[in-house]
Formats: C-alpha cells, sequence, structure tokens
C-alpha cells in the first residue's frame, strides 16, 4: 500500500504528446469492462448467430476496435498485467491459487496512478490479486472496492460463499472496502447496480471504474429466465458465415453448459446496458472512456470465432480477446487496428489519453497505444515481441508458452519432457491449421533462442524470489482470514485437507497474543489429536480437544514478529490434516 506521497514522488513530472494532445483539454473518465471465461465467439458481433448481446454488438460498432488483442491464457496474470502495465511474473502472478495469485504490494497499479492525479478510483466484482492486507483492491488504489475472494464466487479460497454450492451466485457474500456485506439477487446484477451507483455518486469529478464481471466463469450458474432463452437452440451446429472455419465438437453437456454461459453473458449485456445508461442520465458519456474486453478465452467447448484452444491455451482460443474502445466524439466509430495489442499496454495507454504521469522508475513492459487508435503511422514497435505461458505453480521452459512478432506466431509445447514447436502465420492462418515450423528452421531457431533468454531473465524476477505476504496485526486488517487461494503447498492442494502440505505467506507486523480459528471441513474427534502452528523458526503445539471445546479457537498464542511460512496442522497420531481456512485475530486477554 503505498500513500499518495508516495506515489507522487514515483511519478513522472509530465509525459510528452504529439498530435493527440488536445484531447486531454478535459481528462476523460474511464470505465473498464472485463468478464471473466467469455470467448470472443460468445458475441453476436463476432459472428454468433444465437447469442443475444444487443448492447455490446451495438458498443463494437461504435468503437475503434483492436482485431488482435492479446492476454495471457487464464485468470490472474491477465488482470496483474492489466492493473501494472508489467508481465504477471514480474509482479509475483504465477498461478491462480496455490499462492501464485497475490501480487506485490510494491506494484503500481492503474487505480494508484489516476488517484495520484486525482481521479476517484473504484473496483467492482472480479480481484483475483490477493484476499489480506496489503493486497486488496483498497489497498492498491482504489478508493471503494466490492468485491469477492478469491478466483470465484463459490471457490474454495471463497470461504464465505463455498458451502452455498449450487447457489453461490445468489445473494453473495461480498467484502466491501474489507467489510463483510451480505448482498441480494445475483452476482452480475449486483456489480452492475454497484457501478452505476458510482457513476451516480462521482459524476463531477474525473474517475476511473473498474466493472470486472465474475461471469461467465463456471460453475455455469444463471437466472432462470436468462437460462430459459436458450434451452431449445442446438447449439453445437456450425455458426458464421466463414465455411472454412472450425468448429468444436460438442457432446451434450457441453451444449448444455454453452446455454448457461450464453445466458450469463446475456445478462452481463443488460447490465452493460444498464451503465451506458446511466452515463448519459448523468451527462457524462461523450467524456468517459468505456473499454470492454474479456480475461481469456472460453473455458469450454462453444463457438469461438474459428479460433483454435480454450482457456489455458496459448493458442488463440485462449489468448486473443475483444477489445473496444469507445469514446464519443474523439475516437472513430468502427476504426478495426491490425497491429498487435496485449493487456500489458493498457496502463501506458490510459496514462496517456488522461494526461498523467506514468510510474517513474518502474520498467514497463507494455506500450503506448494511442497513435493506433488515433489512426496515426504504425509505430516502430509494431512487431514487437509479446511474449504469453501458463503453466501451473511456475514456469517451465517451451511448456505452453508463445511469441508472437507481428504475424508470426511460435507455439512451444512439452509433454513428458519433450518439446514441440509450431509455427504459425497470423495472417494468412488465423485459426492456425497451418505449421510452418518444419520449412522455416532458421525463424524457429531464432525464435526459440529469443523465448529461452525471456524464460531466463523473467524466472528471477524479485517478487518470484520474494514472495507477497499477508500481514498480520495491523490495523488495516485487523481479523486475517487466511484462505485456500492463498495457500503454497503440492498441486491439486485445493480443497484436499488430509495428508496434504500447505502453508502461507504471512509476516507479523507486532508480536503479541492472538487468537487463532481453525475451520475444518470435517471434525477430528480423536482425543488424542494435536493441533501445531509453526512460523519460520517458531513451533508451538496443544491438545485439539482443548480447541475444539472453545469453539476451535486457539486463545492467546503468543506470535513474534517475523516473516515465514505459517504451517498448521493438526495430527491424530496417523492422519495430518490442514485447515480449510485460518482466521487470526488479536487475543483480547493475553
Amino acid at each position: 500500500m503505498k500513500s499518495i506521497g508516495t506515489l507522487l514522488l514515483m511519478l513522472c513530472v509530465g509525459l510528452g504528446f504529439g498530435q493527440t494532445t488536445d484531447i486531454n483539454a478535459k481528462r476523460p473518465n474511464v470505465v473498464l469492462i472485463m468478464t471473466d471465461d467469455q470467448g470472443i465467439g460468445d458475441l453476436g458481433f463476432y459472428g454468433n448467430i444465437h447469442i443475444h448481446t444487443p448492447v455490446l454488438d451495438k458498443l463494437a460498432e461504435e468503437s475503434t476496435r483492436f482485431n488482435r488483442f492479446f492476454v495471457s491464457p487464464v485468470c490472474a496474470p491477465t488482470r496483474a498485467s492489466l492493473m501494472t502495465g508489467r508481465n504477471s511474473l514480474r509482479t509475483g502472478i504465477h498461478d491462480t491459487y496455490n499462492g501464485g495469485a497475490i501480487m506485490a504490494t510494491e506494484e503500481v497499479t492503474l487505480a494508484e496512478m489516476l488517484s495520484a492525479a486525482g481521479y476517484r478510483t473504484a473496483m467492482v466484482g472480479k480481484w483475483h490479486l490477493g484476499d489480506n492486507y496489503p493486497t486488496r483492491p483498497h489497498d492498491q488504489g482504489f478508493d471503494e472496492a466490492l468485491y469477492h475472494l478469491s478466483g470465484g464466487i463459490g471457490q474454495v479460497g471463497d470461504w464465505p460463499n463455498y458451502m452455498a454450492k449450487d447457489s453461490s451466485y445468489f445473494d453473495p457474500v461480498l467484502w466491501n472496502n474489507g467489510k463483510k456485506v451480505t448482498t441480494k439477487g445475483y452476482c452480475s446484477d449486483v456489480f452492475g447496480d454497484a457501478a452505476v451507483d458510482f457513476i451516480k455518486a462521482n459524476a463531477a469529478a474525473p474517475f476511473f471504474l473498474y466493472l470486472a464481471f465474475n461471469a461467465p466463469h463456471g460453475p455455469f450458474q444463471v437466472p432462470q429466465e436468462y437460462y430459459d432463452r436458450y434451452a431449445d437452440k442446438d447449439l453445437s451446429v456450425q455458426v458464421g458465415g466463414d465455411t472454412e472455419m472450425p468448429f468444436p465438437k460438442m457432446n451434450p453437456a457441453q451444449v448444455d453448459i454453452a446455454r448457461k454461459a450464453y445466458g450469463m453473458v446475456t445478462n452481463i449485456d443488460d447490465n452493460v446496458g444498464k451503465v451506458m445508461a446511466q452515463l448519459k442520465a448523468s451527462g457524462v458519456a461523450e467524456n468517459t472512456l468505456v473499454i470492454f474486453m474479456t480475461d481469456n478465452g472460453a473455458s469450454t467447448p462453444r463457438y469461438n470465432y474459428g479460433l483454435r484452444e480454450k482457456k489455458g491455451s496459448v493458442y488463440q482460443g485462449g489468448i486473443q480477446v475483444p477489445s473496444f474502445w469507445h469514446w464519443p466524439k474523439t475516437l472513430k466509430a468502427g476504426r478495426e487496428v491490425q497491429t498487435n495489442a496485449a493487456h500489458i499496454d493498457m496502463l501506458p495507454t490510459l496514462a496517456r489519453l488522461c494526461n498523467v504521469p506514468l510510474p517513474k522508475d518502474v520498467p514497463l513492459d507494455g506500450k503506448d497505444l494511442t497513435p493506433l487508435l488515433f489512426g496515426e503511422p504504425e509505430p516502430d514497435w509494431k512487431d514487437r515481441s509479446i511474449y504469453l505461458y501458463w503453466n501451473r505453480r511456475y514456469p517451465e521452459l517451451y511448456k505452453n508458452m508463445t511469441l508472437i512478432q507481428g504475424d508470426r506466431k511460435l507455439v512451444a509445447q512439452t509433454k513428458n519432457g519433450t518439446s514441440e514447436f509450431g509455427l504459425f502465420d497470423l495472417a494468412q492462418d488465423p485459426y492456425e491449421q497451418q505449421n510452418l515450423a518444419q520449412g522455416q528452421t532458421e525463424p524457429v531457431r531464432r525464435m526459440k533462442q529469443e523465448v529461452q533468454s525471456w524464460y531466463q531473465q523473467i524466472i528471477q524476477s524479485r517478487h518470484l524470489q520474494e514472495h507477497p505476504r499477508a500481514i498480520i496485526g495491523t490495523q488495516h486488517e485487523l481479523s486475517t482470514v487466511l484462505n485456500r487461494n492463498d495457500a503454497f503447498g503440492v498441486e491439486g492442494i485445493w480443497s484436499k485437507s488430509t495428508n496434504v502440505y500447505g502453508a502461507w505467506e504471512v509476516e507479523v507486523a507486532q508480536a503479541g497474543y492472538y487468537d487463532i480459528r481453525f475451520h475444518m471441513l470435517e471434525p477430528i474427534e480423536n482425543p488424542k489429536a494435536e493441533a501445531k502452528l509453526e512460523l519460520g523458526s517458531y513451533l508451538v503445539s496443544k491438545n485439539w480437544s482443548a480447541i475444539t471445546a472453545d469453539n476451535s479457537i486457539w486463545r492467546s498464542v503468543y506470535l513474534p514478529k517475523s516473516k515465514g511460512r505459517l504451517i498448521p496442522r493438526i495430527f491424530d497420531g496417523e492422519t495430518w490434516t490442514l485447515p480449510f481456512w485460518v482466521q487470526i485475530e488479536p487475543s483480547k486477554q493475553p
């Protein structure tokens, strides 16, 4: 968490502008809308004849559009790059759970950059970059934040909604600037209403609203009225006008998931309509830049504009997403940009458009897209290298990695220690059906070397070596709940509890006595079981029966001021059990 004074010191004193200087006479409001697991094919605008998205289709028609806009193959890495203008690995983000979805507090976010320049800032929806102080959205520059925990509502890390199971998307428990609140309604409607309220309250000042819907991410819960619109549609048939466009095979279960996903997207479309209407009603529509994008490709097989593969893959179906930039009377409606752009470009571009200084002494990976937005000549970096990857825990050389340079794209895949490479011409082969690697060995050799050099440099990033930590014992978060999403451990730790290693990276800011609550999914009734708590080299233990007799609270545990891995566990003589979540707060009585 950075103070405004610190941020101002971190910012440059000014920016140089070219022929677009006049757009900054009045700083625009910015509404950045991102959906979760919505593929590029989940829009009528991109040829899907089944889905009903009139608001987003109209937005696309009236926007400047990037035809090749790239993101990471999964959620948290995209969000980190979007917020910082940097490759996600530099920020500490290297997974979607397993302790790898916590962004370092030293990173300067879009919100911090704009807030330091006088913007009111709000984040609504899915954050997925840390659930404890100092990595929550309101610790990272947002004046107002309404969000759910973890990578999705009802996931194991979102402990307040986990027990709701099949109804977790309805009346969800959310967090408002760190305070737990129970809401009423379907999650996307709750987020849409919160966005409208923020615009109403802040129309007089420049504002930045980051509206990050968690839909249509699984578990595909949708209001019945939206599902019914698609209940009788056969979504397994080819759609769109391109007869050469690949289309995935879908079994009946996948077809039904697609119906639910389409219903969720149509609901989002209605909520985007509410936001657009409020901008007009508040008299700020003409001076508001609205950006729409998604965080990665669709997570299940369905129409995807012919693109290969889906979420999690570095083929186009996992990383190419819609990108609409709508600014009435400023950006040209219907302009199509062919030059490659990416999530890392958001921060430097908004700095230019909003006429605010860039973070000082922070190396950015992104580029300023302003020349492309205004139809100026292509910049000299038009064929720059864009590196993307996805792998659980940490990157592995040549495993699900890609390097994109202009129209040329190298795809590296590794299985059982054997690497294979594909080379594609995206201009001639947007569906990636023709592997040119065998006939163009020199470009493959060169690009492989570039990927290796990038990999060797990026894995040395400071925040991969020094993991971001939850800070315990401060006024910013009096009660710290360590959830499963942020627990380090073996692959697949998720909801497993028995004979599984798990730990949380923490810092105890103030030595003292703390009450520690263990939440277990299943009761442990062995009277001889023992609870152990390990923090670095500090270890304490107590009979588990004595703890369960007091509502599973281990009271007045002394914790020294320290940094390290907190490892809680219960041992019954045969089985080690990891608590589902751990709550730590100052003890009222030492």
